[in-house]
Formats: structure tokens, C-alpha cells, sequence
């Protein structure tokens, strides 16, 4: 009997129908094929370039190697996330909002597409967290994914379409502590 295997997450006998029946369609077979080579493709250039940066040459003592330094790399990467939150305190005042939103960005994202850490398969999938909605009063911790220790931190008032900006692009590192309130009066955040 043949199950479907895909790094260790395995497909429902509806998943794969799907999948079949997608396959089927005119043009998304190769277009899916497509897909599954160019993912093949990266995935071998990452070991070859793993096993490289080990300096072992080839074999499976190489290999070996490379592993151990990724997983001795991501061990760091959690350590140092756990150890230095980036500490965020909504403190309210009169006519603010009720709930906050807290992104974090990469500096490199000069447009705020995407916070850190949401598109799953770069971190390691091992989590953490680069948004948050805080409360009146709520304090959060944010733990954002992969190497950089600093940040683009953007605050916004949660909204049914689009979000409301309040703050746009303060620079934070990790192991801050923040808190954010309005200025009496009003104007924008601090």
C-alpha cells in the first residue's frame, strides 16, 4: 500500500483525490510539476550548499556535519528568542482605541508586505510571534523568528478592511521593553 508522504506530513485520502483531480485539469499538470521540480531543485541546492559550508566535501560525514550546524544554528536562534523578548505594554489614556495591533518587519521590507515570520516555511517551522493585539492595559511578548535582532515595529488600531496606522516604523531590537500611549490631546502615538 502507497501513502502520499511529504516531508512527514501525510495527505487524507480526500487531500490526494483533490490533488489527483487537480493534476487532471488541462495545464495544471504541468504547472504542478512545475511546482514539485523547482521545489526539489532548492531544496538539493540548500544541502549541497549546507554540506559545503561544513567543509567536510562529500559523503554522508558531510552531511552529518552540515545537519549539526543547522541544528546547532536554530538551537541559538531559539535560545536567543526566548531569552530576549521584545516587551510591548499598551498603556490607555482618554479617546484611544480599544484594541492595538503590533506587527514586527524586517528592515529590508521597505513596504510592510509581510511581518516576520508569516510565511511558514523560512523560519524552521518552529513558530513565534511577530503580532500581537493588545488591550487596554494588555502586555505582550514578541518573539519573532530568524537571525536579525532588530526590527521595523509598526502599530496599528484594528480595522474590518484595512488596517488603521498609528505609528509607522519605530526601530526595535530584541530584549526591549516598549510601552505605547497617546499624548494627552491626542496626536500620534509614543
Amino acid at each position: 500500500r502507497r501513502v502520499f508522504d511529504l516531508e512527514g506530513v501525510r495527505l487524507s485520502r480526500t487531500q490526494a483525490a483533490g490533488l489527483g483531480v487537480a493534476m487532471l485539469m488541462p495545464g495544471s499538470m504541468t504547472l504542478s510539476m512545475t511546482c514539485v521540480g523547482a521545489a526539489l531543485l532548492i531544496k538539493t541546492a540548500q544541502e549541497r550548499r549546507s554540506v559545503v559550508a561544513a567543509g567536510e566535501g562529500d559523503g554522508d560525514g558531510a552531511r552529518w556535519k552540515a545537519t549539526q550546524t543547522r541544528c546547532l544554528e536554530h538551537a541559538h536562534e531559539l535560545l536567543r528568542r526566548k531569552t530576549c523578548p521584545i516587551e510591548i505594554t499598551y498603556i490607555p489614556g482618554k479617546d484611544t482605541p480599544q484594541q492595538l495591533k503590533v506587527c514586527l518587519y524586517s528592515l529590508r521590507d521597505p513596504i510592510c508586505a509581510l511581518p516576520v515570520g508569516s510565511v511558514r516555511g523560512l523560519d524552521g517551522g518552529t513558530g513565534g510571534e511577530s503580532v500581537a493585539r493588545l488591550a487596554h492595559g494588555a502586555c505582550c511578548a514578541l518573539r519573532p523568528t530568524g537571525s536579525a535582532d532588530t526590527f521595523r515595529m509598526r502599530v496599528y488600531e484594528p480595522a474590518p478592511l484595512l488596517d488603521i496606522v498609528l505609528h509607522d516604523g519605530i526601530e526595535v531590537k530584541r530584549g526591549d521593553r516598549l510601552a505605547l500611549s497617546f499624548p494627552p490631546g491626542g496626536g500620534q502615538i509614543r
